[in-house]
């Protein structure tokens, strides 16, 4: 191959590399849109962190009131479920409390979770893109040093004539 195949088969790769990094791109763009913060999302986050974090005294409200329904006697009914009672408004206020706490956190956390969900993105497209390059460079280098002479001829032979290098002592025919 002549230089000129070379580079043009360097600037075929390059292309063919440029056209995978856009349509990689595209991708990291559909999976970071995907997984992109909003504080709609944040907050429902929040809410489910919040029940599960109150599952515990809910069923315990459930037993409570599970137990209270079997009760015959009217006057340990009517305490028993003033207790279930006062557990439910217990229960809903630390609810509401965590609520209301995962609303304000999922304003104040929205711009920089989507900040990092930005960087990841990058991280996602570069990392592959830059690795996919470098790749290719590589096997370039190796495929060029396989096809160039060891020894680079200052002037082509003649047919017939045996190469000598070039000799700088003696003076050039004119």
């Amino acid at each position: 191959m002549t230089i000129s195949r070379l580079r043009l088969a360097n600037i075929r790769w390059q292309r063919a590399w440029c056209i995978v990094v856009f349509v990689w791109s595209l991708g990291c763009i559909l999976i970071t849109a995907y997984n992109f913060p909003t504080e709609a999302r944040l907050r429902a986050a929040w809410a489910v962190a919040s029940y599960q974090t109150l599952i515990r005294d809910r069923q315990a409200i459930d037993a409570a009131d599970g137990e209270c329904r079997g009760l015959t006697s009217m006057a340990a009914s009517l305490v028993c479920a003033d207790e279930v009672l006062h557990m439910k408004y217990a229960y809903q206020d630390r609810l509401n409390g965590l609520t209301a706490y995962g609303e304000k956190q999922a304003r104040e956390e929205r711009l920089p979770d989507q900040f990092f969900a930005v960087a990841k993105g990058l991280v996602l497209w570069a990392v592959p893109s830059f690795g996919l390059y470098l790749f290719g460079v590589s096997i370039g280098r190796l495929r060029k040093k396989a096809e160039k002479p060891s020894y680079r001829p200052f002037r082509e032979p003649v047919e017939g004539q045996m190469y000598r290098w070039p000799d700088r002592t003696r003076r050039k025919p004119r």
